[in-house]
């Protein structure tokens, strides 16, 4: 699973408050690179505080709180990527749900199956 970098535009965003939370979520992937998640994920809260509808910085912080083992915050943070747009890997989102304990019937995804 990749992280994403904040280059990339987000749904509902206006470009200067876009470019600062791009700043945020670019910190956070050089934290996360490090394996320094939980500095990441503080990163990436400040990226949303900026531009609460990032699907990037929803994303990447979700994939952070999985890797230190936050099952449950990782699969809202998943969610929430989605609702804004994102496209989450079928396998991933998958992962999420069985780690989180919840299953994928009883949240709302983006997967046809």
């Amino acid at each position: 699973v990749k992280i994403h970098g904040g280059n990339i535009s987000t749904v509902n965003t206006n470009a200067d408050y876009t470019r600062n939370a791009n700043d945020y979520i670019n910190l956070g992937n050089s934290y996360f690179k490090k394996n320094e998640y939980d500095r990441a994920i503080g990163e990436y809260d400040k990226a949303l505080e900026i531009n609460p509808t990032s699907a990037i910085a929803y994303y990447n912080r979700g994939i952070a709180h999985f890797q230190e083992k936050h099952y449950e915050q990782a699969r809202e943070d998943i969610e929430k990527a989605q609702n804004f747009g994102y496209q989450v890997h079928p396998t991933f989102l998958k992962n999420i749900y069985k780690a989180s304990g919840k299953r994928k019937e009883t949240a709302k995804t983006n997967l046809s199956e």
